[in-house]
């Protein structure tokens, strides 16, 4: 029982880290598209 447990927790883990990962490229994402549209409105 004990390594099954272990094994749920590390997966609940995988998941935090995997959804952290996609808020990361999310918000980056958002940022070069501002970058982008401030630098073609200088341009």
């Amino acid at each position: 029982m004990g390594a099954k447990h272990n094994k749920q927790a590390n997966g609940r883990r995988e998941e935090e880290k995997a959804n952290r990962v996609f808020k990361n490229i999310c918000i980056v994402l958002v940022v070069l598209a501002i970058l982008f549209i401030a630098i073609a409105m200088i341009i």
